[in-house]
């Protein structure tokens, strides 16, 4: 049995009578039922047999337990109610688009089209559309039909998967959705199998099967139960038909099935979706997979780039990307952004190029080329630092998420492989990075003039992280020490720092350790760099991961021996700083032992820099 399974949910309709609207029947040939009223089916054809049941519990339960912010939109099958005023809008829309202009793989709605749905979906708040639209059209089938598609010698299809998008089976989570509204007289009806067609490549070994094979394999082969989903007239619903077995039935209905469709990117009723923490800016899985797929086609399209690895970081989604060229490039799309970050993200995006040019000593042309034309480029939507957010709800949320392309690095995380000489060579590294002056990289990071601000910098960062949560924990006395934040900073050297120089973001390559993940760049004192790994940490040989005081001693001979100096008090202050940021981030959240260690660790610390 397929693991990875369609979820349903309305948002008009409550659990019981979501349920009424549902049957199920099984999948069976086209030939052994009554010829259709119009027309004729394909050979080989699958529809619902005509014999339709209630769903079981187990039936409902399975499509709709999980919750609608747990379900990607490429799993997510959705009945919606829109507005009369947004389906007359959308209907003159699709009217005017008398063609579709095709663009590679992808077939794009013309720019005039583009800027009038752009206008409808930001006054409504049913629906969000991340990218271009792909197209929008009306469709009309004769009424009475079990399925409706055609092919175009006119033949009906039966079951099948959408295939606009062009993508294998493996990687269907990535095709766009669809939006249907039933503007007929009658009910019609959505025809669908309950799973999703990417997870069919592993658990059933099929590959490279078109949208019809997949449909008539499983249902032979596997499960062949479908199930009907009632469409009301003016209802609508929104689904991943590139990776999902579907058609439209129009039996019961009396006069022509009518159909207004909008295919794109597209989520349905962002408010359940968004967390109550408004804290991080939310940033739907949608927006990240449009990046994705603009970036792919600014490398070269299909056959020119190829996606080699995936890795879920904790702020990015990273994919490794090879281009026919040669060229191995990272793509860091964020996952997570902070509110705290939009003025200071176009810098640090500007920065990484630069970044890591120095860290690698190689240039990649097609990193540099794919931002720059992503920006100019008429048909990508997407410059790679740009971040446009639309408040719903009280919460900000991100459209256009911020992105990099850089060089990626092979090699081991020094946090697996942890060993004193990696160690060493990180540190040189590091002395190297902090002996270029940061007015060399284009950066407005830190403070405007770093002597003179440098006090109310630090004072400003010390009590921006002493929180009334935190006060509660270390008591009045340390907390009044941390709000003061005196600390002679007239004659600290400043640098460009990485800003988040844990074991995990140092690789070792065969060329060297190199340092990757420039998110938290930033001015400071060179000695803060140091504080991540102050805690650094190594793998046994039973697999436990264990503190090793070592490592950090090591990267600091490293650093000392290409000419680097430290002073001590800034090391600490360094520690201190790191150690309330993890506080306030809630880094220790659900691992009391540690988060004890860390009010400790502050106590300590406050006491030798600040008491």
């Amino acid at each position: 049995m397929l693991k990875d399974t369609i979820t349903l949910w309305s948002t008009h309709l409550s659990a019981d009578r979501l349920r009424v609207r549902l049957a199920a029947s099984e999948a069976t040939s086209a030939a052994v039922l009554p010829p259709p009223r119009e027309g004729s089916y394909e050979a080989g054809a699958l529809v619902p047999s005509t014999a339709w049941r209630a769903l079981s519990d187990a039936e409902f339960a399975g499509l709709t337990s999980r919750r609608p912010e747990e379900v990607p939109s490429y799993a997510s099958l959705v009945l919606m109610a829109p507005s009369t005023d947004f389906i007359a809008e959308l209907a003159a829309i699709a009217a005017e688009q008398e063609a579709i202009a095709a663009q590679d793989s992808l077939h794009i709605a013309p720019p005039a089209i583009q800027t009038q749905l752009s206008a409808l979906l930001d006054r409504d708040d049913s629906l969000a559309l991340f990218g271009p639209a792909l197209s929008a059209c009306v469709s009309q089938s004769p009424a009475g039909l079990n399925t409706v598609t055609p092919n175009p010698d006119r033949s009906l299809a039966g079951l099948h998967v959408d295939s606009w998008d062009g993508f294998v089976l493996a990687e269907r989570r990535r095709g766009s959705n669809r939006l249907v509204v039933n503007v007929g007289a009658y009910p019609r009806y959505l025809l669908f199998v309950p799973y999703e067609v990417a997870g069919m490549d592993e658990t059933l070994g099929w590959s490279d099967e078109t949208g019809r094979d997949i449909a008539r394999q499983f249902l032979l082969q596997s499960d062949r139960r479908v199930f009907r989903l009632e469409i009301r007239p003016g209802e609508a619903y929104l689904a991943p038909t590139e990776n999902m077995i579907h058609d439209a039935s129009s039996l019961g209905a009396e006069s022509p099935d009518r159909a207004l469709m909008l295919r794109g990117f597209l989520q349905a009723n962002l408010k359940p979706h968004i967390p109550q923490k408004a804290a991080d800016w939310y940033v739907p899985e949608l927006a990240r997979r449009v990046v994705l797929e603009t970036v792919l086609k600014t490398l070269g399209g299909a056959g020119q780039v190829r996606i080699d690895e995936y890795r879920q970081g904790a702020v990015n989604d990273i994919y490794r990307l090879r281009t026919s060229g040669g060229d191995d490039l990272a793509l860091r799309i964020r996952r997570r952004v902070s509110a705290q970050e939009e003025d200071g993200w176009l810098v640090k995006s500007a920065l990484c190029a630069d970044l890591v040019e120095h860290n690698t000593g190689r240039t990649h042309d097609a990193a540099r080329t794919a931002a720059t034309n992503s920006a100019r480029s008429e048909r990508i939507a997407f410059p790679g630092s740009a971040m446009i957010h639309a408040y719903r709800d009280g919460c900000a949320v991100v459209e256009r998420p911020p992105w990099e392309l850089v060089s990626w690095i092979t090699g081991s995380s020094a946090g697996e492989c942890a060993a004193p000489p990696d160690f060493v060579d990180l540190g040189r590294r590091l002395a190297t990075l902090h002996r270029v002056g940061f007015s060399s990289f284009r950066t407005g990071l830190g403070p405007s003039s770093v002597k003179a601000d440098g006090e109310a910098w630090l004072k400003e960062r010390l009590y921006g992280l002493c929180t009334p949560a935190l006060e509660r924990r270390i008591g009045d006395r340390h907390a009044d020490l941390l709000r003061r934040g005196h600390f002679e900073m007239a004659a600290v050297r400043w640098a460009l720092l990485h800003g988040d120089l844990h074991a995990g973001n140092a690789i070792v390559s065969d060329e060297g350790v190199r340092i990757i993940d420039w998110d938290e760049a930033t001015i400071g004192p060179p000695e803060f760099d140091f504080a991540p790994l102050r805690y650094a940490t190594r793998q046994t040989r039973s697999g436990t991961w264990v503190s090793d005081a070592s490592l950090h001693c090591a990267a600091l001979t490293g650093y000392w021996a290409e000419g680097g100096v430290t002073d001590r008090a800034l090391l600490t202050l360094g520690e201190l700083l790191l150690m309330l940021k993890r506080f306030h981030t809630n880094h220790f959240e659900g691992r009391h032992r540690a988060a004890e260690a860390a009010v400790q660790d502050i106590l300590r610390l406050t006491d030798q820099v600040l008491g």
